[in-house]
């Protein structure tokens, strides 16, 4: 089974500050448009097919009402966290042969679940999702999967003559790996390989974050599992928010920088 990386939800109560700070930052980055059956609206980022997702609610009433969308109903449920990193969307070409692998897993699957977004030139965009269930741990800390119906080759003509996919003013940015904070380091790799189909690098431990990582290897951006070995970062996403991504690191920007962005951390150059 084949699972690409496809991009990273990052939730806001302000979606068009985000896409502006992006922006200022030297990003192409725009508004997305209206999920009109979730109450909820984005902004988005594209590294070539990898991207983040600002989504915001604009409609809460409608947004808790929600029963099958599990992002959604994560936003919902957590909107008293505030802003910051949620979940990671992987992608498929054939959202029925995932759910079957997963089944095959002994997980338990939700969906296919159908979306669409309003875009703002008024056309609508479809896509069909499953989640999974994780009973052992923080039950939204797992990738949901997309489809989105179109080869990656169709998909990517379409974003680059909708000038969703344009060449940023930092030249060949790249959304190089997220971070994802976990409890048990051993276990989540051990899940996320099988269930996922992905290798994996060496653990590692990181001084900055005072937390050893493996990094597991996707195409268009990589996945960092992330476990504290004592106060820090990733020690604190796990005591305020659970399991979760925390950290995305943006490689080829010609400038080192780190910057805290609407609850989440961002990592700008080459080094870690």
């Amino acid at each position: 089974m084949d699972f690409r990386f496809d991009h990273i939800v990052h939730y806001t109560n302000n979606p068009e500050r985000a896409v502006g700070q992006m922006k200022a930052f030297g990003f192409h980055a725009q508004m997305g448009g209206q999920h009109p059956d979730w109450g909820t609206y984005n902004g988005l980022c594209h590294f070539d097919l990898s991207y983040i997702e600002f989504i915001g609610v604009e409609d809460i009433h409608k947004a808790e009402s929600v029963a099958d969308n599990f992002l959604i109903k994560q936003i919902a449920a957590e909107k008293d966290l505030g802003d910051g990193l949620c979940r990671i969307a992987l992608r498929t070409n054939d959202i029925e042969q995932a759910g079957e692998w997963f089944r095959q897993k002994g997980l338990i699957i939700k969906g296919p679940v159908e979306g669409s977004r309003r875009r703002a030139d008024g056309s609508l965009l479809k896509w069909s999702m499953l989640f999974i269930e994780d009973q052992e741990s923080d039950p939204y800390h797992l990738p949901f999967i997309i489809d989105w119906k179109q080869t990656d080759e169709e998909r990517r003509k379409t974003l680059i003559n909708q000038q969703i996919i344009k060449r940023h003013c930092l030249h060949d940015a790249k959304l190089a790996y997220a971070a994802v904070a976990v409890k048990d380091l051993e276990t989540s790799i051990m899940k996320w390989k099988k269930w996922f189909h992905l290798d994996d690098k060496p653990i590692v431990f990181n001084k900055k974050l005072n937390a050893r990582y493996c990094k597991l290897l996707l195409k268009g951006t990589d996945i960092l599992l992330c476990s504290p070995t004592g106060d820090g970062l990733v020690a604190d996403t796990l005591k305020q928010r659970g399991e979760r991504p925390f950290l995305l690191k943006l490689s080829e920007t010609k400038v080192e920088k780190k910057a805290d962005l609407f609850g989440g951390t961002y990592l700008f150059g080459n080094n870690d």
